[in-house]
């Protein structure tokens, strides 16, 4: 017999608790909890005592939607036991909350999904709703959206047989129907994502859940009929440019006054504040280019659709016009797909042909983008159709012009003349002429870059589109979709880096340091036990402190580069600091923040060695060893300006 089907006197008190038993009504799914537990169905034990007896403490799941990292993260749960996180989330408020449906296709890094998983982070942000994903398939971003949501993930994705209508509608329908954990709460709107996630968009109509559709994609990919049947079952179908509505209604009968055009804006309004030189130094040092390199860029999928053939054939035509521009380097980050088959080998072949690798490369897909837009120079969207493409609006965030090809898409809509160069499709030597045009004119390169920074500044913030979105939700419930926000807008972001002690986490909670922080980087060693410091954490929670946990690569006793590097996109500190010398932090990291850097030195003796290594990298160092400041004069006078003494306690 397994562990959960044990009889004890814990398990009997566990039943008795009628509170807990009626609460969980709430969202307990016998059905599903009978099906993916063979154990409980073959003792013949009723699903919700055995769930409150077993299955709480052995981390099962109540539904098939249910996210524990999305509870914890509403409420601020911590490190407490899936049993008290249940009880804490059905004692809250958050099962009452009006429920929301995101709908989407694919957790993948590609632009839709990373478009809803934005929204889903804003509304989550509010706590005003209980937000609930539906994908069609997962992706390696899966876990993000667990972060801001409840997930649940089609049995049978779009793309597999006997994955249609009627397969979707049996799946929807148990899942939020009488005993899918809804049936107390039903989701009140569904925000559905792309024309990719129409079989679940006409499911949930047939449910009479009112439905708000988000469309990135070519009609004309289509049948003129799943635009219609999407248009036709949405309140509202919102498309990101003027291109895409002309273009579907050339395609498809369908009605223009549910129609309305609104492009996403950059995705995180931080994006672009790295630093750009330091960024620049390391990704030519990290690719072993000159120093001076010119880059010009392309992020995506390598498929047809992209136009990797184009990126190649017009960079080898600039190469082959300009052989006096040693300096000049073509490169391509992205992922092989499917898609890839009929353009990438012939891709290939011809930078082989003329002896082009160093040239023009192509580079794995990364989710640290940032600093490779912030290195590049210029920035060539190659595609032949992409509907208003996020990586525009990157690359303008980053002061880097983009050529593109006219009537491909709505960026054109968005680069405009001051922002960047439009050239016919496939005129790769008007592509070559306005790259040539970029590198003998630097002024041109400066002028349009600070143009693209300003109108991505002025007219592009993804909280506009966030309210915009919202707005037309709001428009067909009754219940509000939106609370007051409970930050306090005068607390600056402030990053700490902190070692996995109690000591160093004691520090956090205010002392003669000063370290007051809303985001704390712990790397974490898998042999450590979390329960000695989860009391300590748990008080940091409560005042709205919040921690990630890195996991300690083996042979090191510090968090990766990576790791920092993302802490920083996701935080957009105003303030870093960095807790005692236990690691050496990368400095091409520490370079790239354009925020106060501080390090504290708790220990009454310092390591001299290991702060000279460091020291140069932070704007104030703040210790309680008072000889630091002389001996350090004598090894590097520029770290010793920066010591700052204060008083043991």
């Amino acid at each position: 017999m397994s562990e959960g089907l044990r009889a004890s006197d814990e398990d009997r008190q566990a039943i008795q608790r009628p509170a807990l038993a009626s609460r969980l009504e709430r969202v307990f799914d016998s059905t599903y909890y009978l099906s993916v537990n063979p154990d409980v169905q073959k003792a013949d034990i009723p699903p919700q005592k055995h769930y409150l007896a077993h299955g709480i403490r052995e981390n099962r799941a109540p539904n098939a939607w249910f996210s524990a990292a999305y509870v914890r993260n509403q409420l601020n749960a911590g490190h407490v036991a899936p049993s008290e996180l249940l009880e804490r989330y059905l004692a809250s408020n958050m099962p009452d909350r009006p429920r929301v449906l995101f709908v989407g296709h694919e957790a993948s890094r590609t632009g839709a999904p990373a478009i809803i998983l934005r929204l889903i982070e804003m509304f989550s942000a509010e706590r005003a709703l209980e937000c609930i994903t539906l994908l069609d398939e997962g992706g390696e971003r899966l876990e993000d959206f667990r972060q801001v949501s409840h997930v649940y993930v089609m049995a049978r994705s779009r793309r597999e047989e006997r994955s249609g209508a009627k397969s979707a509608r049996e799946e929807l329908t148990a899942l939020l129907g009488e005993r899918g954990g809804f049936h107390n709460n039903r989701p009140v709107i569904a925000l559905v994502n792309s024309a990719e996630s129409g079989r679940i968009a006409s499911v949930l109509h047939e449910l009479n859940i009112p439905i708000v559709s988000l469309v990135h994609e070519f009609a004309a990919f289509y049948s003129p009929s799943v635009f219609e049947k999407l248009l036709d079952i949405s309140r509202k179908l919102i498309v990101p440019s003027q291109f895409i509505l002309q273009t579907a209604l050339a395609h498809a009968k369908l009605d223009e006054t549910k129609l309305v055009v609104r492009g996403q804006g950059l995705l995180d309004d931080g994006f672009g504040t790295l630093d750009a030189q330091a960024c620049r130094r390391q990704l030519r040092a990290r690719l072993d280019l000159p120093p001076d390199a010119f880059i010009v860029l392309n992020v995506g999928t390598l498929e047809l659709r992209k136009g990797v053939d184009s990126f190649v054939q017009a960079a080898r035509l600039f190469l082959r016009n300009h052989p006096e521009h040693e300096q000049v380097y073509f490169l391509w980050y992205g992922e092989e797909t499917a898609a890839s088959a009929p353009a990438l080998p012939f891709a290939r072949q011809l930078i082989a042909k003329h002896g082009l690798e160093d040239r023009i490369r192509f580079l794995p897909s990364t989710a640290l983008v940032e600093p490779i837009f912030e290195g590049a120079d210029l920035f060539f969207l190659s595609a032949r159709a992409d509907p208003f493409p996020c990586v525009v609006h990157e690359a303008l965030a980053c002061a880097v012009p983009v050529i593109a090809y006219k009537g491909t898409g709505g960026a054109a809509e968005l680069i405009g003349d001051d922002c960047g160069t439009l050239v016919e499709l496939g005129d790769h030597l008007a592509v070559a002429r306005a790259i040539q045009r970029y590198l003998t004119q630097p002024g041109l390169l400066k002028a349009h870059g600070e143009n693209a920074v300003r109108k991505i500044k002025n007219d592009w913030a993804f909280a506009d589109y966030f309210e915009f979105v919202r707005a037309e939700m709001q428009a067909h419930v009754t219940v509000s979709l939106s609370a007051e926000r409970c930050k306090d807008e005068s607390m600056s972001a402030h990053l700490v880096l902190c070692p996995a002690h109690s000591h160093a986490l004691d520090l956090l909670r205010g002392s003669e340091f000063d370290v007051a922080c809303t985001d704390v980087l712990l790397p974490w060693p898998s042999a450590l036990r979390r329960a000695e410091l989860e009391a300590r954490l748990d008080k940091l929670i409560q005042i709205g402190v919040r921690p990630t946990f890195c996991a300690v690569p083996a042979g090191s006793t510090g968090v990766t580069p990576e790791d920092l590097l993302r802490a920083v996109q996701r935080v957009r500190p105003t303030q870093f600091t960095a807790i005692g010398l236990e690691q050496e932090i990368d400095r091409e990291v520490l370079q790239m923040m354009t925020c106060t850097k501080r390090l504290v030195l708790p220990a009454a003796q310092v390591d001299r060695g290991a702060l000279y290594r460091m020291g140069i990298w932070f704007d104030e160092i703040v210790t309680k060893d008072a000889s630091l400041g002389s001996d350090m004069t004598e090894m590097n006078p520029l770290i010793a300006e920066r010591i700052v003494v204060v008083s043991g306690q």
